[in-house]
This record gives C-alpha cells, sequence and structure tokens, in this order.
C-alpha cells in the first residue's frame, strides 16, 4: 500500500489530476486547503463548476447519493470533481464500509471524476504508519490513493533541522 503526502499531491495536481484520493492525518487545516486547491484545478471555470463540482457532507452522505453523483458525465469539461467531507469512517459499521467500497469498485467506469473523501482528524484507524496500516486503511487503499496530511508541528520540526544546514552553507561551511 502506498501512501503518499500533502506536497507529492500537490506536485501531481500541478499535472493534472485523476482518480480517486483519501485525505486523512491530523491537519485538517491543509486537508480544507488541498481541497479547494483541487477543486479550482478541476473546475477552473465557474460558470461550469455548479454541473462540475460535487460535494456531498457527512450529514447528507449515503452511498446512492455518492453513485448519483459519479454518474452523470462532466460538462464542457473533461472532468468533474466529487468530494465526500467529514466522513467518520472510524464510526462505520462493516457493511456500511462495504457498502461505501462497492461504490468505490466502480470509480473505473466513471473515470472522468476525481472523488477525493476527506476525513477529519482522528476519524479513521490509521494503524502504525507507515508499516503496519489499518485493516480499513488497506481496504479503501485498493480504490483510494491514501494521502496523508501531517501535523504542522511535525513540518515546523523539519524546517526547525534545516536551518543549521542553510546557515552553514550561507557562511561557507558545510
Amino acid at each position: 500500500m502506498d501512501i503518499i503526502k500533502e506536497d507529492l499531491f500537490r506536485k501531481q495536481m500541478k499535472k493534472g489530476l485523476s482518480g480517486a484520493y483519501l485525505f486523512f492525518g491530523e491537519e485538517d487545516y491543509l486537508k480544507t486547503h488541498a481541497l479547494r486547491s483541487a477543486r479550482e484545478a478541476v473546475c477552473s471555470d465557474p460558470t461550469f463548476a455548479l454541473f462540475n463540482d460535487f460535494h456531498l457532507d457527512a450529514m447528507d452522505y449515503t452511498p446512492a447519493k455518492l453513485l448519483d453523483a459519479l454518474v452523470p458525465p462532466p460538462m464542457m469539461s473533461d472532468m468533474k470533481i466529487v468530494s465526500v467531507s467529514g466522513l467518520a469512517i472510524s464510526s462505520m459499521r462493516q457493511s456500511e464500509l462495504d457498502d461505501l467500497c462497492e461504490v468505490l469498485s466502480a470509480l473505473s467506469e466513471y473515470d472522468y471524476n476525481v472523488l477525493i473523501i476527506s476525513v477529519p482528524s482522528g476519524l479513521i484507524e490509521e494503524g502504525n504508519l507507515p508499516k503496519y496500516p489499518s485493516a480499513t486503511l488497506k481496504k479503501l487503499s485498493e480504490y483510494l490513493t491514501p494521502v496523508q496530511f501531517d501535523a504542522i508541528s511535525v513540518i515546523i520540526d523539519m524546517l526547525k533541522s534545516l536551518i543549521p544546514k542553510v546557515k552553514g552553507v550561507r557562511h561557507g561551511v558545510q
């Protein structure tokens, strides 16, 4: 199972998105920002966004509604985006997860969609990543590319570790 980080997702977005993605991890703000950017990238013409940008939140989600959003082809565009946000995957019964996976298994029939399911922090069992993902994450990764959004504190720590290296290079020390 391959998990990509949000920076790789952003690079893919610049090249053009296709397929389906599962946003998960601690940083909800970055997930929201990435989803907004993906929506703008896929639906660059606001005139047709009404027809090519479908959004379901957890309150409105059912597998049937998700399938209903995926079936219609895009209008005046090659692609459309369908997003689902706020799903508490960890609270789903096995039968509900199976129903979701059944809809996801039909994605190849509707390859004009970019699907993003964005799960709030703590609402999916991740397992012990990267080596031991949860059974749920493994199952969903059969249909969706998992995109992990690390906490900003992890990113800040990485940047702090680079500061001494940058200062050393600037002063001629390597």
